[in-house]
């Protein structure tokens, strides 16, 4: 494979960004592959002889929605998605409650990297059906109970055998099935994800924990029990959830404090040079419309003053461009991530990132109220200020 490197923020025409892990490119910047789509597998040749084949782990969008981002790990067992933490599945009810959503019951994880919330019967028969070898497909349930990660994890084997995987949430208890038919998997998948939609009295959340949801396919047996890594807060999923949620948020705030900060300016300037005129009018309706002219500056100007949208403004955005700038100064290792281990860089990131997000909220209350303080004062030196429409 030719090799191409983005040094110019973007990738070339035909190209996207790829992160490496381990490997002969494990420390390489801004490599490229072809793509979108990406590769399923990547040969690459090795100096003293063999091929080191990667072979594609995820995709995600951390860096712009229309700049995907290829991640490939050393061939080997295929790894399944890293389910969602206690901490990520907060982050996402608490996004989805921000913009105003209701609470998410069922997601899917998927080997491309895509997220997918309570989809529904034909969304998962499809995500099933598009299974390719050694590809894994992660269904888990948000309780909130704390009965644990109930999940359901279907593999499509190299021997074109599926295996699932299935947790109860009250017991923990895990049970591996084979099947090489899809429709006994479909239907597995489909009763696992009614099952925990109908709750019944009860509250049974946990689908058929005794094992119904698999009749029909062949037991192997207790899994073995995931390891640390799996549940493990990942760079891509932190950059995916809780800093791509609060760049969403932040962005949004900014251009709506920005908007009423402009209309409230507007208000002020055009009334407060409005009104002499109509005071020096001798219309009839001149006295009347100066008088308006004078309650409406001098609302726009005490508003202005409680609220403090410049101000609001003016931190939302600053932080908004800092979490993006952390975000390329962390992929691209440069700045104060030059030269550290990965895990080292990522404890970086988290620190930097979640210091900027209290800073912010401690900026934006103390701006609150300081702005309730003077909001008084304000409003008396806006009223002097305008003058009092002359009478007769």
């Amino acid at each position: 494979m030719e090799d191409v490197f983005g040094t110019t923020g973007r990738p070339p025409e035909g190209w996207m960004r790829a992160v490496f892990h381990g490997g002969p490119y494990g420390e390489d910047v801004g490599r490229c592959v072809p793509g979108p789509p990406a590769p399923a597998t990547l040969p690459v040749p090795l100096p003293e002889g063999g091929v080191h084949v990667y072979r594609l782990w995820t995709l995600g969008s951390w860096s712009a929605p229309d700049e995907p981002t290829a991640v490939y790990n050393p061939d080997g067992p295929p790894v399944p998605p890293p389910l969602l933490t206690a901490q990520e599945r907060r982050w996402t009810q608490e996004g989805r409650r921000r913009r105003g959503l209701g609470p998410v019951g069922l997601v899917a994880l998927t080997a491309d990297g895509r997220m997918a919330y309570d989809p529904d019967a034909p969304a998962v028969e499809a995500m099933v059906a598009a299974l390719e070898e050694r590809q894994h497909l992660l269904l888990q349930r948000l309780t909130g109970h704390g009965e644990g990660d109930c999940h359901l994890q279907v593999l499509l084997a190299g021997d074109a055998v599926y295996e699932v995987e299935h947790r109860a949430c009250a017991t923990g208890a895990r049970r591996r099935v084979r099947s090489a038919s899809r429709k006994e998997v479909r239907d597995t998948v489909l009763r696992w994800v009614a099952g925990g939609r109908s709750t019944g009295r009860g509250g049974r959340v946990d689908g058929d924990a005794g094992g119904g949801c698999t009749r029909g396919m062949v037991d192997v047996g207790d899994a073995p029990e995931v390891g640390a890594v799996g549940g493990d807060m990942t760079a891509e999923k932190y950059i995916g959830t809780r800093m791509a949620e609060y760049q969403e948020w932040y962005d949004v705030k900014a251009a709506r404090m920005k908007a009423m900060h402009l209309r409230m300016r507007t208000v002020s300037v055009v009334g407060g040079a409005m009104v002499p005129v109509f005071v020096n009018l001798d219309a009839g309706f001149a006295r009347v419309t100066a008088t308006v002219l004078s309650v409406v500056v001098v609302a726009a100007v005490s508003l202005e003053s409680v609220y403090r949208y410049r101000e609001q403004w003016k931190n939302y955005r600053s932080t908004e461009q800092f979490l993006g700038h952390e975000q390329v100064y962390f992929e691209a290792r440069v700045g104060p991530y030059r030269e550290l281990a990965k895990r080292e860089a990522f404890a970086l990131l988290v620190a930097r990132v979640e210091k900027a997000i209290a800073n912010e909220n401690a900026a934006t209350l103390n701006v609150m109220t300081l702005g309730g303080q003077v909001g008084g004062d304000a409003e008396g030196r806006a009223a002097a200020a305008v003058p009092v429409a002359r009478e007769g």
